[in-house]
């Protein structure tokens, strides 16, 4: 997405949302690092651009996170990568959407640093 002329990208740009904990994620920011409130409001800038850019998304602070942090309701806020999802479908109105009625197994690896494939579990 740099290569496009995006200065500030997240890691992951999801092309189909999924639904999180019932929260719909365009996009995947991961931090290594612990999600305190300094640190936080040091990032609620750059994830706000990706909101604007992309829609609602979720951050991944890898040590943790306080509970109680401050955020944007189109921020979910987690420590880890999720074990089940929904696929969200926009309908052709735009305003809607829908989840499909199946959970799918979330990746055994994810696009990574250095990795050039993006896989889920079970397909080939």
């Amino acid at each position: 997405m740099k290569s496009k002329g995006y200065d500030k990208t997240p890691d992951v740009r999801l092309l189909v949302p999924i639904s999180v904990e019932n929260r719909v994620v365009s996009w995947i920011d991961s931090k290594a690092s612990f999600g305190d409130p300094i640190s936080h409001t040091k990032n609620t800038a750059q994830m706000q651009q990706y909101v604007d850019r992309y829609g609602p998304g979720m951050v991944i602070y890898w040590f943790g996170y306080v509970s109680d942090l401050e955020t944007n309701d189109d921020v979910y806020i987690t420590d880890r990568f999720p074990h089940t999802a929904r696929i969200f479908h926009s309908t052709k109105s735009g305003s809607e959407g829908k989840e499909d009625i199946f959970s799918t197994n979330m990746p055994a690896f994810f696009a990574c640093p250095g990795r050039r494939e993006t896989r889920l579990e079970g397909q080939d």
